[in-house]
């Protein structure tokens, strides 16, 4: 009897720690869990703003560049699949110690197709592997656009009582693409080739409600490391380098209306950036969407618990 009674506590104890809760998902990077659930839709637009400050003593100038980027996306929930397609508009403005005028990029960047599995659905334990594939629609602008760019990546989630933790690694195989800017100085040349290192990604993050569901707090931890680059057929010694940057933020969730906004703050030394990915000294992300459900579970981020 005392036996029983004791793994009935146990139990009950075991089913609190790994209860979690019904959150949003991290404000910088793909969760495991599926976002819409099955038969979900969710339709939004996010906004990136950065701003970058350069001096170059090679060329004799000061580098500054602001740069606005608004994805607007639509994701859908299929079974344990997700998949997301994001059409960005990016404007990018290049300032040169002001001698210059104002080289300016407007216009529509690479479309990006996101699909997701999360083939491990628990109460308190999430896995997934995805593709995030990059097409080469942008405009012919090195602040713009990409080649065809292909990231696998893994993502885990854990809930734990009144917090969530996330996690993702993902190597980003980047394409050749042409481009109409110098990608060391960041001025304007006759278009020709580059093609970017590729690079390793991963992320961590804490979700932590506040007071209820409604609001959450997040914090991430960003990390990618760069490979050599090529321009115009040729190696840049200076493109290879490390980025870290933590991001915080606050995320609104109240269904179908969903919100977040966060400021991420770079942790690295300005020598360890790669000089040919302008690397900003803040940067402001956010967005908003709409979600709702059509026919299958609720939305709300939480795995469905599969038959038995």
């Amino acid at each position: 009897m005392f036996m029983g009674i004791r793994k009935a506590l146990l139990s009950a104890i075991c089913l609190c720690i790994w209860s979690g809760f019904a959150g949003a998902e991290p404000l910088a990077f793909e969760q495991a869990a599926n976002v819409t659930g099955k038969g979900g839709v969710e339709i939004g637009a996010n906004f990136d703003y950065a701003y970058t400050r350069l001096e170059n003593p090679g060329i004799g100038s000061t580098f500054n560049q602001t740069y606005l980027d608004i994805p607007v996306f639509i994701r859908l929930g299929i079974s344990a699949l997700e998949a997301q397609v994001t059409v960005p508009y990016g404007m990018v403005r290049n300032n040169y110690n002001a001698l210059i005028q104002d080289q300016n990029s407007t216009g529509w960047e690479n479309t990006e197709f996101l699909l997701k599995s999360n083939f491990i659905q628990l109460p308190f334990f999430n896995f997934a592997i995805g593709l995030n594939t990059l097409f080469p629609t942008g405009y012919v602008s090195h602040d713009l656009d990409n080649g065809l760019n292909l990231t696998p990546f893994v993502a885990a989630d854990i809930d734990l009582i009144m917090v969530r933790l996330h996690g993702n690694l993902g190597y980003q195989f980047s394409g050749q693409h042409n481009t109409t800017t110098d990608p060391v100085t960041h001025q304007n040349i006759s278009e020709t080739t580059f093609r970017p290192g590729n690079a390793t990604y991963w992320a961590l993050g804490l979700e932590f409600p506040l007071g209820s569901d409604l609001v959450s707090f997040n914090a991430e931890l960003l990390g990618t490391k760069y490979g050599p680059a090529q321009f115009n057929g040729s190696d840049l010694e200076s493109s290879p380098g490390t980025t870290l940057s933590f991001v915080p933020g606050f995320q609104f969730l109240a269904l179908p209306f969903k919100a977040k906004l966060g400021l991420e703050l770079p942790l690295e030394r300005r020598s360890d950036r790669p000089e040919v990915l302008p690397r900003g000294d803040w940067r402001v992300l956010g967005g908003v969407s709409l979600q709702f459900s059509m026919g299958g579970p609720n939305p709300k981020n939480e795995t469905e618990t599969p038959a038995q």
